[in-house]
């Protein structure tokens, strides 16, 4: 704002010569300026020839600085360390999630994506100068089914969810190691470990390790009694072995 006395009414001009006032009164505001300016104040109730006084507002360059992250993206909990690049004075703009251990140091553990803002101050000008810091939630990995029975030579799929990408082991059995389904075919009781990540940029968040065991069991090898010969009327006891549970055939006699 600039300011002027005099006795009579006053007109403020852009230049010497120009006749369209751009203010009036004993103040007039700037509009926004990037570059030093002169206006001129007139007397110009007191006469046209009154003189015009030059007014200069000189524009001082606001600090110019940057935010330095030692990382811009972090995995959840993780935190990142946010060091300011010149200036003289500086203020971090207050936020939960920030731990100001001094005026050029602070470190920075975001649950969210996050953008932080500090302002500098170099003894006239404040500028302000921000920094984002992407957080990549970690995988909460999930398997269907921990323990799986199978009939030895048969296949069955192993379902994990909760990540972005998986990597399966150990290979045996498997027909990939990728995915979040893959399908197993072992030959004998086999445990397969999956770990799950989440990933953007070169930054990779893991999850910790999930198992899921897959017990084979094996065809039973039945064996039935002998023929036994019997009288019309009486029963025979017929016994089997190489099993858990029996189904006779036919049963109508049974």
């Amino acid at each position: 704002m600039l300011t002027a006395t005099a006795n009579c009414s006053l007109r403020w001009y852009a230049t010497p010569t120009s006749t369209l006032p751009i203010g009036f009164g004993n103040s007039f505001v700037t509009p926004s300026l990037s570059n030093t300016t002169t206006f001129y104040v007139q007397e110009s109730s007191c006469g046209n020839t009154a003189t015009r006084t030059a007014v200069t507002v000189t524009v001082l360059p606001v600090p110019d600085f940057s935010i330095h992250a030692t990382n811009t993206i972090v995995c959840a909990g993780n935190a990142a360390t946010l060091i300011p690049q010149s200036a003289i004075g500086y203020t971090w703009v207050s936020n939960p999630t920030l731990n100001t251990l001094s005026p050029s140091l602070a470190i920075a553990t975001p649950v969210n994506t996050q953008t932080y803002y500090l302002t500098a101050f170099d003894g006239i000008c404040a500028g302000t100068s921000s920094v984002e810091i992407q957080v990549i939630q970690n995988p909460t990995l999930q398997i269907l089914s921990p323990l799986v029975y199978l009939c030895s030579g048969n296949s069955t799929s192993l379902i994990a969810s909760g990540a972005t990408s998986y990597t399966w082991s150990p290979a045996v059995g498997l027909n990939t190691l990728y995915g979040s389904t893959v399908v197993g075919t072992p030959n004998f009781n086999t445990t397969y470990s999956v770990i799950g990540t989440n990933s953007s940029g070169n930054i990779t968040c893991s999850s910790k390790q999930e198992t899921v065991t897959v017990f084979v069991v094996p065809y039973a090898n039945a064996t039935g009694s002998s023929s036994v010969q019997i009288c019309e009327g009486e029963e025979a006891v017929l016994t089997a072995d190489g099993g858990y549970i029996y189904t006779c055939d036919p049963i109508t006699t049974i």
